[in-house]
């Protein structure tokens, strides 16, 4: 099933902002976690991403790579803090932004020139200047994760790390967050250790899926 977004005229009289609303957090989040659960996937990352939440104390996010820029909210558990209403599952969220972001420049393929042309067209918190954000890029290559704190969304830290297919294309995200004043020098250690951990699990186990 393929959608294209298309603006209407004029808004219409009767729209129901709290029905679509509900429309979108419940209905459309069963209809693709049905879809991601046939495909075999969530059974595998759910268990993965609950071990983490559940050790660490912080609320774990499964996307998808849908391009050099995008990235698809799969799923996400935990109850670190509580979620925006714009961060729904089945939602596209563009990038370079954030610790995700960072993974984004670091394990796709392209240029810098490119990267900054994507990083130019995307908001944050508090933006770095793209050469900050290079830094970070070049970074995460070698210690296989990235730490955004704050910039992206007030107050919020986030841990990111890339599940990569085995000629190291990057297939999924998982990323940690929780509130900054939870993680000191000492927390995100551990915590990237353990996300590293699933992701590697799960990149040995998700080449047998279809991710489509």
């Amino acid at each position: 099933m393929r959608w294209s977004p298309q603006k209407p005229a004029r808004r219409a009289r009767q729209r129901d902002d709290v029905a679509i609303a509900h429309w979108r957090n419940e209905t459309w989040s069963a209809i693709n976690k049905g879809h991601k659960r046939r495909s075999g996937l969530m059974d595998l990352a759910c268990p993965l991403m609950h071990a983490v939440s559940d050790a660490h104390g912080v609320s774990v996010y499964l996307s998808k790579v849908l391009g050099p820029s995008s990235l698809l909210l799969l799923d996400w558990v935990g109850a670190a803090f509580r979620t925006d209403l714009s961060v729904t599952v089945g939602r596209q969220y563009l990038g370079p932004a954030g610790a995700s972001g960072v993974i984004m420049g670091a394990f796709c393929s392209g240029n810098e020139t490119e990267l900054e042309a994507l990083f130019s067209e995307v908001a944050w918190y508090r933006k770095p200047s793209f050469a900050d954000f290079l830094a970070r890029v070049r970074e995460a290559r070698p210690c296989g994760f990235a730490v955004d704190r704050g910039t992206i969304f007030q107050g919020i830290t986030h841990v990111s790390v890339p599940v990569l297919s085995p000629s190291w294309e990057l297939l999924l995200f998982l990323t940690a967050a929780g509130h900054a004043h939870d993680f000191d020098g000492d927390a995100v250690g551990p915590l990237s250790r353990a996300m590293q951990s699933a992701a590697a699990r799960l990149s040995e186990r998700v080449r047998w899926l279809r991710l489509g």
